[in-house]
C-alpha cells in the first residue's frame, strides 16, 4: 500500500495494474491485480480501502474481481485479468441479452490465465471488443495457480493509446500559440497559451516578420502555409499524430517550422516518415525554445532560426520586448520512395514540449 508500489487508498491510477497486458506479460497482470484484491479489499468493517471517491475504488474491485478492465476510455473494448468468481452473468442495458463468464478452477489463489474462448473459439490476446461481447455471448476461463504464457506474443496487436490519424496539419493542431496584442486571450480554446504559462507568439509581431495568417513564409528555399488560426488553433504540441498527405508523393527534404516550450535544453523527439510501400524512416526532430530562455541561449546547428518577433503577448493582451523565435529543421528524403504520412514525436527526451507551425515536402 505504500510507494513505489501500487497505492489503491485514494485516488489511484486504476489503470496502471492492467498495463502488463500491453507488454506481452499478461501473467503479471493477472498476479498484481489479484494481489490487490487479496491484500486490501476484504468484507470486515476495514475491508474497503482510503477514500472510495463516490465508488470509484470499489468499482475497480467490481471490474477486477469479474477480470475485465475498460482500459481505454475512448475505447470499445475490455482487457482481461482473471476472475474470481466460478461464473458471472452480465446483463446489458437492452435487457435482453447477457454475458456469461464461466471460470474453471477459479479461487482465491488461482490468478492465472490457461485458455480464454468466447463463443467456444479460443481468444489468445488479453483484450475483447465490446462488438463481441453482446450477442448473448460466453466467455470461458481456465485458470491456475502456476504462472502460464497465455497471451505472451500479442503485444503487438493490442489496440493502443495513441492518438488518431489526420489528414492534414490543419486537422492536428491542437494549441492556439499566436495572440493579438492588447486583446485576452480566449480561455475556452485548447492550450490558450502557446507556453502554457501565459505567453504566446504575438500576431502583429509575426506579420512584421513575414508569417500573417494563411500567408505563404519562404525559407531556406522551402515554401510553407502559415496557419490562418480560422478554427481557433494554430499549433500542435506533438503528442504522436499522424498527418497524412493528401495526395502521396515522392520529395527529397521533410521540412518543418516549429519550437519548443519549457525547454532549459532544446528537446529531442522521433520522428518517422511512412512510405507507401510500408517502410520507413526514422529522424530525431529537436527545435529550440521558442525564447532561447528569455534571450540567454543560442541556437544549435539541428535547427535555423527562420521567424524573429520583437516581442511577445500575455494571456492578458499586454506585451514585453521578449524575442521569440521561430525554427527551421529538415530532413533528406528516399526519393525513390511515395510519402504517406509522417508520425511526430510521441514524446521527448526531457519532458519539454515541441511545437510545429507549419510542415511541407520538397
Amino acid at each position: 500500500m505504500n510507494k513505489p508500489n501500487f497505492y489503491v487508498g485514494n485516488e489511484p491510477s486504476f489503470a496502471t495494474p492492467w498495463l502488463y497486458n500491453w507488454t506481452g506479460t499478461p501473467w503479471r497482470t493477472q498476479k498484481v491485480v489479484r494481489d490487490v484484491i487479496n491484500t486490501v479489499f476484504s468484507d470486515d468493517p476495514g475491508g474497503l480501502p482510503g477514500n472510495d471517491d463516490l465508488g470509484a475504488v470499489s468499482s475497480w474491485y467490481v471490474w477486477a474481481a469479474m477480470g475485465l478492465y475498460p482500459e481505454i476510455q475512448s475505447v470499445g473494448g475490455l482487457t482481461i485479468g482473471s476472475p474470481v468468481f466460478d461464473q458471472v452473468v452480465i446483463r446489458w442495458a437492452d435487457g435482453q441479452k447477457t454475458l456469461t463468464l464461466n471460470a474453471t478452477g477459479a479461487g482465491t489463489n488461482a490468478p492465472y490465465v490457461h485458455a480464454v474462448q468466447l463463443d467456444g473459439q479460443a481468444v489468445d490476446m488479453p483484450w475483447l471488443w465490446l462488438a463481441d461481447l453482446k450477442k448473448d455471448s460466453t466467455l470461458g476461463f481456465t485458470l491456475g495457480a502456476a504462472e502460464s504464457q497465455w497471451g505472451k506474443d500479442s503485444a503487438a496487436r493490442m489496440p493502443s493509446f495513441g492518438l488518431d490519424g489526420f489528414d492534414s496539419l490543419g486537422a492536428a493542431m491542437n494549441n492556439r500559440g499566436i495572440g493579438t496584442d492588447g486583446e485576452p486571450a480566449d480561455r475556452e480554446l485548447e492550450g490558450y497559451t502557446f507556453d502554457m504559462e501565459g505567453w504566446s507568439y504575438s500576431a502583429k509581431a509575426l506579420a512584421a516578420a513575414g508569417a500573417a495568417s494563411g500567408a505563404t513564409v519562404s525559407f531556406n528555399g522551402v515554401d510553407f502555409t502559415w496557419p490562418d488560426g480560422k478554427a481557433g488553433l494554430d499549433n500542435m504540441v506533438a503528442q504522436g499524430q499522424v498527418v497524412t498527405f493528401p495526395v502521396p508523393r515522392a520529395a527529397g527534404t521533410l521540412a518543418l517550422l516549429g519550437s519548443a516550450t519549457a525547454a532549459s535544453e532544446a528537446p529531442t523527439g522521433k520522428l518517422s516518415v511512412n512510405y507507401t510501400d510500408g517502410t520507413r524512416q526514422s529522424f530525431d526532430l529537436r527545435f529550440d525554445d521558442w525564447t532561447l530562455g528569455g534571450g540567454g541561449g543560442t541556437p544549435g546547428s539541428y535547427n535555423k532560426i527562420a521567424l524573429t518577433t520583437d516581442h511577445r503577448v500575455s494571456k492578458s493582451g499586454s506585451v514585453d520586448t521578449t524575442k521569440a523565435y521561430v525554427y527551421y529543421w529538415d530532413a533528406a528524403l528516399d526519393k525513390q520512395r511515395t510519402v504517406k504520412s509522417v508520425t511526430l514525436p510521441y514524446q521527448t527526451d526531457n519532458g519539454a514540449l515541441m511545437h510545429v507551425f507549419a510542415m511541407t515536402l520538397k
